[in-house]
């Protein structure tokens, strides 16, 4: 089967209804749910850690998760997980994205500061980043570059190196 929207829906559209789909937790859950929501009557998404403690299958793939899945769903059995609506899905996203912001911010300034203290340069302020910290490496004549081999220099003011 292609992993696409309209072919999941075709293929849902053959099964006879009520149609039950069952999502294992992961990252594209949303996705997939948005894509089979008008073939099918319920979906459920379930916990993949508590899918594996209830069947212990020694060989594990699709196939197999596959059919472990369906019985558990016609046995009614299926370890539910929650389903965030979409409110709440977007909350998470902006979350991920600004803490994700600002450990990106955090390593720039620290590889900054690393970079710096290597090639001997010491900073009169306590704040690299502050406002006196943002004039000095002009005021020292601190230029930073990258050469064409690709490494990064910094040239120029009183190093102490």
């Amino acid at each position: 089967m292609i992993n696409e929207g309209a072919a999941l829906r075709a293929w849902l559209r053959e099964l006879p209804k009520p149609r039950q789909v069952v999502v294992e937790a992961c990252d594209f859950w949303p996705a997939f749910q948005r894509a089979v929501a008008a073939e099918a009557e319920r979906i459920v998404m379930v916990h993949p850690l508590r899918v594996k403690a209830i069947a212990s299958a020694r060989l594990k793939n699709d196939r197999v998760d596959s059919k472990m899945l369906a019985h558990l769903s016609r046995t009614d059995l299926l370890p539910e997980a929650w389903m965030a609506d979409e409110q709440t899905q977007q909350a998470r996203k902006l979350t991920r994205l600004r803490n994700r912001a600002g450990t990106q911010r955090a390593a720039a300034k620290n590889q900054t500061q690393a970079v710096l203290h290597q090639e001997g340069f010491l900073s009169p302020v306590t704040d690299v980043f502050g406002k006196g910290g943002r004039i000095w490496p002009s005021q020292a004549g601190v230029e930073c570059g990258w050469t064409h081999g690709g490494r990064y220099v910094v040239a120029g003011g009183e190093s102490s190196g």
